[in-house]
């Protein structure tokens, strides 16, 4: 028996044994940063949709403290969605695409088609943004200013 065929099986043995370790440590944390970004609702939640296609309906929403509102993109290209006052989207519950990877909230914010972002707003006021058709060109088709009025609870 060669001495080095020993330390071959040995390392061999170390080596997968190091890359199964390295695999589950990849696995969990991809699990785990997956949970902290994404956005998993709440059962019984009330979910209010903002439709984005050829125009944006409704013009007004209504919503209460916990509910979430949800902007779709029912267009065939992306479009930006451009939050004027940043006070309520600061105070939220949970959200889906509106904050950025440092934790920062982001007022403007490209939907791919078919996409959504959402936030379920934790305190009362009016949220006013617009939508721009196009996100390549920021003098191209807006939206008329649209509202999201959080009331009551």
């Amino acid at each position: 028996m060669n001495v080095f065929s020993c330390v071959d099986k040995e390392t061999k043995r170390k080596g997968v044994r190091m890359t199964r370790i390295s695999l589950s440590v990849c696995c969990t944390m991809a699990i785990a940063l997956s949970a902290a970004c994404g956005h998993m609702p709440e059962t019984g939640r009330t979910v209010r949709t903002v439709e984005i296609s050829q125009q944006v309906n409704p013009r007004v929403m209504y919503a209460s403290p916990g509910e979430e509102v949800r902007w779709t993109n029912a267009r065939r290209n992306a479009v930006r969605v451009g939050f004027l006052n940043k006070r309520l989207l600061e105070d939220h519950r949970c959200q889906k695409g509106v904050v950025d990877l440092f934790g920062e909230v982001d007022d403007l914010v490209t939907i791919a088609p078919g996409e959504s972002i959402s936030l379920c707003f934790a305190r009362t006021g009016d949220l006013q943004y617009n939508v721009w058709f196009d996100p390549q060109d920021p003098r191209g088709a807006i939206s008329p200013t649209l509202t999201i009025s959080i009331r009551g609870g």
